[in-house]
């Protein structure tokens, strides 16, 4: 019978996420202060507009 090594013993990522934090000193924040923007508004208007995207609102509603 042939096995495969687990997800974490042969995938390049095991042990990373590879996703942005909400942590208020990691990426969302990074890009909030490159933009000039209170990291509260920043990341209100990226969830904001994401949930757009995926036509849970309308922009004009928020």
């Amino acid at each position: 019978m042939h096995r495969t090594k687990p997800f974490k013993e042969h995938h390049p990522l095991s042990g990373r996420n590879p996703l942005p934090t909400f942590d208020p000193t990691g990426t969302f924040a990074i890009l909030a202060e490159l933009t000039g923007q209170p990291y509260p508004a920043f990341l209100a208007d990226v969830l904001r507009r994401g949930l757009h995207r995926l036509g849970l609102i309308h922009l004009t509603s928020c």
